[in-house]
């Protein structure tokens, strides 16, 4: 119990920049479903004891939510044989670099 309140606590001080760092990736139009998604999964994972600092989990978590979208949007584009590879990279790079 004292660790989801751990993480809400971290979560209401951080959602503007949580917003920020998802809004670079996402549509405007998506960014609050990314970061509800984040506080979501993060309350409902298993490993809830096992975060020692709920501020760096909340945005690898965001980021791997964003990652993920990425990649099945990737996945969409690489069907169809009119794929821009260029704006792919690009995209997969900036993800890469938010990671580090």
């Amino acid at each position: 119990m004292q660790k989801k309140h751990a993480i809400s606590t971290a979560f209401v001080a951080m959602r503007s920049s949580l917003e920020r760092v998802v809004g670079r990736f996402v549509p405007a139009r998506e960014i609050e479903d990314v970061v509800q998604d984040t506080y979501v999964r993060i309350l409902q994972s298993e490993q809830l004891d096992c975060i020692k600092r709920p501020e760096s989990y909340l945005y690898k978590t965001a980021v791997n939510l964003v990652t993920s979208q990425a990649y099945s949007s990737v996945e969409a584009l690489l069907r169809p044989p009119h794929v821009h590879a260029d704006i792919l990279h690009k995209t997969y790079w900036r993800l890469q670099d938010i990671c580090r």
